[in-house]
């Protein structure tokens, strides 16, 4: 006969079940930042011998840029590709969203632009440069993650990182609007301890408010928040979107209502 577990050892089972499983959710952190370390690495790398070195467009944006993508293939080594042929025009000060199920080619197409994807075949201009030629246009874009990277030090440190310069003003003002509340200078490590999962995404917002470029890009920027803060962070992007043109990958319907068009893949 099985053992009867009685209040007391049921306690002590659930109290250490998540220090059971901590190592498990640990490698599993660092696998996922050793992959986006390994897809950031040739972006890093010093140009190719003999070719060119292309100054990055963003001081050029003086406006909302127009994005074309014709017959885009994106693969990963020799695997299937996760987008295939892909076109779409998206106008200057548009937003749009790319809607479909997880493992459809979303935020690659966004890790594309940033040079964290690659462009297997096909061509995207955006503003009138082309990104097979300028290698990825990560300096030109503003950006928001599922999991925005989080530097060790302040979070007033962390929002300043979208503009180096940027004025204290500047910072407060976006922090404000992305609704980040209470003491700026609270030290958070690199894992973002003292953020929570809704304030990490509002740190990514912030981010983007701060930035001066005129594309924007959001990767589930409401993803796993509950109605009231998916509807705060809506107002935070409908700002953040003005005078921009903007790309969201998300599942929301919500936040699908925000976009002038809607791209299923």
């Amino acid at each position: 006969m099985p053992e009867t577990l009685d209040l007391g050892r049921a306690f002590f089972v659930l109290a250490m079940a998540p220090e059971v499983f901590a190592p498990m959710r640990r490698l599993a952190a660092a696998y996922h930042e050793k992959q986006a370390a390994e897809a950031a690495a040739p972006s890093m790398a010093g140009p190719e011998p003999g070719r060119p070195v292309i100054a990055p467009p963003s001081r050029r944006w003086s406006s909302a840029p127009e994005l074309d993508f014709r017959s885009v293939t994106i693969r990963y080594g020799d695997g299937a590709p996760a987008i295939t042929d892909f076109d779409l025009h998206v106008p200057a000060g548009a937003i749009v969203a790319l809607v479909g199920a997880s493992g459809s080619g979303k935020t690659s197409l966004l890790h594309m632009l940033l040079g964290l994807a690659p462009l297997s075949s096909g061509e995207v201009r955006v503003g009138g440069h082309g990104l097979s030629h300028a290698g990825a246009f990560a300096g030109a874009v503003g950006w928001a993650s599922q999991n925005p990277i989080v530097a060790p030090g302040s979070l007033f440190d962390n929002i300043a990182l979208a503009r180096p310069g940027a004025s204290a003003e500047d910072i407060r003002d976006a922090a404000a609007r992305a609704g980040l509340q209470g003491d700026l200078g609270r030290i958070l490590d690199e894992r973002g301890g003292g953020l929570s999962g809704g304030e990490r995404r509002r740190l990514g917002l912030a981010r983007a408010l701060l930035s001066p470029s005129r594309l924007l890009l959001l990767d589930e920027p409401t993803a796993n928040l509950d109605p009231a803060s998916e509807t705060a962070v809506l107002e935070v992007i409908r700002a953040a979107a003005e005078g921009r043109t903007t790309l969201i990958a998300t599942h929301s319907q919500a936040v699908m209502a925000l976009a002038d068009r809607v791209v299923r893949l």
